[in-house]
């Protein structure tokens, strides 16, 4: 590999390092605003959910009067795909609301009553799925019940516009490494003849070729060059001169 190669080979390594390095950056940044709107949503739906429950509360409702708590859950539900079930419980362990049906008046499992000994959100994960959990409050500031979000951890499959994004993606990241490279072998070029174009004069100058149009004023080496090269002229005239009488004298004996 000559020295022009093996220094495109370099340009084109460190494009590639930065490339990769800015796809990391954005895919981190992507990842992270994922998951601060996943704990925003978590944080809303537990929220709103336990400030209605503790609201019907307040105005004098029962738990097994809050009808409109039923319909707030199965909207909520709808509004976000990856959440699998919302349910309500009493404090008894006894599950009064649910977007599941079939569920509604099962015992719910043990470490959701446990949870209400909290007055803090819970969480526990399962294969798929994890489970968010915050109790609410009476009058009295005891846990009359407890809400539990069911929510899906799978990553759903993509879908067609998906994946034309991310071929356009692709596409876009192939250009630009490709115009990056451009740009940066022909910088390097660029400065690799500036940087290497005093060395080349004093190259012609040592060949005795003529100097190119419009040359700069002689630097000290090339300078030295032009005695070197003044030198060595002088050495092969003086080298000649001798020969010629060496000629003469074998010409004369």
């Amino acid at each position: 590999m000559n020295p022009r190669h093996r220094l495109l080979a370099i340009v084109l390594a460190c494009v590639l390092a930065v490339l990769a390095s800015t796809q990391a950056l954005a895919h981190w940044a992507a990842r992270t605003a994922h998951d601060a709107m996943v704990q925003q949503r978590d944080h809303y739906l537990l929220h709103s959910l336990r400030t209605a429950a503790e609201n019907y509360l307040a105005i004098g409702l029962n738990l097994e009067q809050m009808e409109a708590l039923q319909t707030l859950i199965e909207r909520e539900r709808a509004s976000f795909d990856q959440v699998l079930a919302i349910d309500v419980f009493a404090a008894s362990g006894t599950l009064l609301y649910s977007t599941d049906p079939n569920a509604l008046g099962s015992q719910v499992p043990p470490h959701w009553r446990q949870g209400l000994e909290h007055s803090t959100p819970w969480h526990t994960d399962g294969p798929a799925q994890r489970q968010l959990g915050v109790r609410f409050d009476n009058d009295l500031g005891q846990a009359a019940g407890g809400i539990v979000l069911t929510i899906s951890t799978a990553t759903p499959p993509l879908t067609l516009a998906q994946w034309k994004a991310h071929g356009q993606q692709a596409l876009a990241l192939l250009a630009a490494a490709a115009l990056a490279t451009l740009v940066a072998w022909a910088g390097v070029a660029l400065g690799m003849r500036r940087l290497m174009a005093p060395y080349v004069r004093v190259a012609r100058i040592l060949q005795g070729q003529p100097p190119a149009p419009a040359q700069p004023p002689a630097t000290p080496l090339e300078q030295a060059a032009h005695h070197t090269h003044a030198s060595w002229a002088a050495a092969r005239q003086r080298a000649q001169h001798r020969l010629h009488q060496l000629q003469e004298l074998d010409d004369a004996d």
